[in-house]
């Protein structure tokens, strides 16, 4: 029923032919930490263009596949081929946190936990940022209640920490739309999110607090109420359910140019990708795969794009993702950069954007899929040219 991607730019032709027909490859990797030590040796020695470190997140590798809730969907029709854009009609570095810094929700990262719900989280702060940037409510949306409540056939057989889809959310969202909520034991919104961020490797030095033993199990339940003592409704707290709003995107986009305007124009968008044993332990740079097998599938937030000099006196292109694995992770705040216009382990084989149509009370934002987009990229690249300069640094 689902289907898993392998790209050539994150797993070997004999890695490919494992996946018969297409099905969920799960790895075996060692489970013991020093698996991460022997990785980040053999990694920072190939020196990709980006560093590595233990990561204090992550005890081992199971624990990396437990959170890699994402169901990888079979390759998207590529890109429609008349509406390709020049990528001379976009700025060399743009950064969503800059160009909308009365949209503080952009920029802050959020922990799902010992949770498969990345793919809840990606959809909703697509949503959340695009709420803001078109309305001016800028707060943050409910990943409980979109991991709890986009379920079933309607939601893309979508289910709590073990599996969804980022389209299906954002699909979701535009129908019933998805009430507020902040972060574990905020008392933000109507629904803050309930699994605690915490370290699952006792006695490792680690900003975040250690687990409880035994682990809280992993599920999330729809109920349709706020916390006690909320103000509001659960039905009146939804938000996001807006006139005009559609998704957009959904396609491989192999000239980069949809993904970039959408951006420019909407918003961070989401997208997924296939977790290779290397990524968990990215600290700073340009991630490509290196070494290591692949873990699952990942959703998470494109909020820009830029070039980084590299050793060959060129510079390499890349996104700008934010990661929903707790400030803490990596280097970056919980950000990270990867390959762009390679589609590195399948980051540009499914981006989804929300959108609005033209003529609607959504407002006069065409749809990406839309030739009048073509019109809004100039305007864009004009407001953004200030932000580009600070996208270099995280």
């Amino acid at each position: 029923l689902f289907f898993n991607i392998f790209h050539t730019s994150c797993i070997g032709l004999t890695e490919q032919m494992m996946s018969v027909f297409g099905l969920f490859l799960v790895a075996t990797p060692s489970s013991t930490p020093t698996a991460f030590s022997t990785l980040v040796d053999r990694i920072n020695a190939h020196s990709p263009g980006w560093t590595a470190r233990v990561p204090t997140r992550f005890a081992d590798f199971e624990a990396v596949a437990s959170v890699c809730g994402t169901i990888l969907e079979a390759d998207a029709p590529k890109e429609p081929a008349l509406n390709e854009i020049g990528l001379k009609d976009f700025p060399t570095s743009f950064d969503a946190r800059q160009r909308w810094p009365e949209c503080s929700v952009i920029a802050h990262v959020g922990d799902q936990g010992m949770c498969g719900s990345c793919w809840a989280f990606s959809a909703t702060q697509t949503a959340e940022a695009a709420v803001c940037i078109k309305f001016g409510q800028n707060v943050l949306l409910s990943k409980d209640d979109t991991a709890g409540c986009c379920s079933g056939s309607l939601c893309g057989y979508s289910k709590s920490c073990e599996a969804g889809t980022p389209r299906a959310a954002l699909l979701w969202i535009t129908r019933v739309g998805v009430v507020t909520g902040g972060d574990y034991n905020s008392s933000q919104g109507c629904k803050p999110y309930e699994f605690p961020p915490c370290n699952i490797n006792p006695g490792h030095p680690s900003p975040l607090p250690d687990c409880v033993k035994p682990p809280t199990p992993s599920t999330i339940k729809c109920t349709e109420s706020c916390l006690p003592g909320y103000a509001t409704s659960y039905t009146a707290d939804k938000v996001g359910a807006k006139p005009g709003m559609a998704v957009g995107l959904f396609y491989r986009d192999d000239h980069q140019s949809h993904m970039m305007e959408a951006i420019m124009t909407t918003g961070p968008i989401s997208a997924a990708f296939t977790v290779m044993q290397d990524f968990p332990l990215y600290h700073d740079g340009v991630y490509r795969h290196v070494t290591g097998s692949p873990l699952g599938g990942h959703a998470v937030t494109i909020v820009g794009w830029g070039e980084q000099p590299n050793v060959t006196g060129n510079a390499t292109p890349y996104w700008l993702v934010k990661n929903s694995w707790s400030p803490s992770w990596g280097g970056l705040g919980g950000y990270f950069k990867i390959r762009r216009g390679t589609n590195e382990c399948g980051i540009e084989g499914s981006p989804v954007a929300l959108v609005y149509q033209n003529g609607t009370d959504g407002g006069d934002t065409p749809a990406v899929e839309e030739e009048g987009a073509r019109e809004g990229v100039a305007a864009a690249a004009a407001e953004g040219v200030a932000a580009a300069a600070t996208a270099e640094g995280v």
